[in-house]
């Protein structure tokens, strides 16, 4: 693997090399140390992993492809999308529980408008 293959794979996952105040370097997302946007993983993973959201009650249940729930949900969970409280994400399920008052059709049509988004 070349360094050229390992930049790119960093930033494909959205990291960034920072300094640390002891003059150490660590990886952080890309949000993180420029004040990017906080969906940027997301808006990568959906359109690839994404394939069904059913709302029920105060859950949004996502299908993804088999072996990215997890991503997904982490994904999700790093957007800290209103009216998301968090995500459980299995191997090709994830429930979405939504904060109080939050209307779970919403959120499920919101979660479909980042897998349909075009790049």
């Amino acid at each position: 693997m070349s360094q050229t293959t390992v930049s790119r794979d960093l930033l494909d996952l959205g990291l960034t090399r920072l300094r640390d105040p002891g003059g150490g370097a660590r990886y952080a997302e890309a949000a993180e140390g420029a004040g990017g946007s906080t969906d940027a993983a997301l808006r990568r993973t959906a359109p690839q992993a994404l394939l069904t959201v059913q709302p029920t009650g105060n859950i949004v249940v996502v299908k993804t492809r088999p072996g990215n729930a997890q991503g997904l949900a982490w994904a999700i969970d790093a957007a800290a999308l209103k009216g998301v409280a968090g995500t459980v994400g299995g191997d090709d399920t994830i429930l979405v529980v939504c904060s109080q008052g939050t209307n779970s059709k919403k959120i499920g049509e919101m979660l479909m408008s980042y897998a349909l988004e075009q790049r």
